[in-house]
C-alpha cells in the first residue's frame, strides 16, 4: 500500500482496493505475536500485542475519512470487479450507519449469492453479538429490533 495518505479521491481508493487488499482481516497475518496474553490483552484489543494493521482496514479508515456519498457507498456494495472492495463496503455500512438502519443497507444483497454471504455474516454477526472474531465491535443497541432475528 502507498499509504492512505496518498489517496485523494474514492476512485483512488477504489483502485488500492483492487490491488492491495488480500484479505478483510483487521490485521496483517502473522504480526501479532499474542501466545500467553490473558484477560484483555489476549488477543482482542492489541494491547501490548504489536501487530500491523491491515491494508483493508487502513483503507475503511480512509474511506470513513473521505465522508462517502450514499452513490459512493452503493458504488462499493455493487461493484463487480473485486469481492474485496464489496466487502470493505459492507463493513463501512457496519460501521458507519445507525444500527436501526443496518437491515435497510444490508437486506438487498441477501439474495446475491456472492454478496449475500458477506452481508448475512455482517448481520448475523453486527446485529447479534457483541464480539467478532479478534477485534471488539460494538453491537446494536438491545432497543433496536433486529429483523435478523426473524430468519437466524
Amino acid at each position: 500500500m502507498r499509504g492512505s495518505q496518498g489517496l485523494k479521491t474514492y476512485h483512488e481508493v477504489i483502485d488500492e482496493i483492487y490491488y492491495n487488499v488480500t484479505h478483510l482481516e483487521p490485521w496483517e497475518k502473522g504480526s501479532r505475536k499474542t501466545s500467553g496474553q490473558t484477560g484483555m490483552c489476549g488477543g482482542v484489543r492489541g494491547v501490548g500485542a504489536g501487530g500491523i494493521v491491515s491494508t483493508a482496514f487502513c483503507i475503511l479508515y480512509k474511506l470513513y475519512t473521505l465522508r462517502l456519498t450514499r452513490k459512493q457507498v452503493v458504488g462499493l456494495l455493487n461493484h463487480a470487479d473485486s469481492p474485496y472492495i464489496r466487502g470493505l463496503g459492507f463493513m463501512y455500512v457496519r460501521f458507519t450507519q445507525p444500527p436501526a438502519d443496518l437491515w435497510d443497507w444490508l437486506e438487498p444483497y441477501l439474495d446475491d449469492e456472492e454478496a449475500g454471504r458477506q452481508a448475512g455474516n455482517l448481520l448475523i454477526e453486527g446485529l447479534t453479538v457483541l464480539f467478532s472474531p479478534g477485534q471488539v465491535v460494538s453491537g446494536c443497541p438491545l432497543n433496536v429490533e433486529r429483523p435478523g432475528d426473524l430468519w437466524v
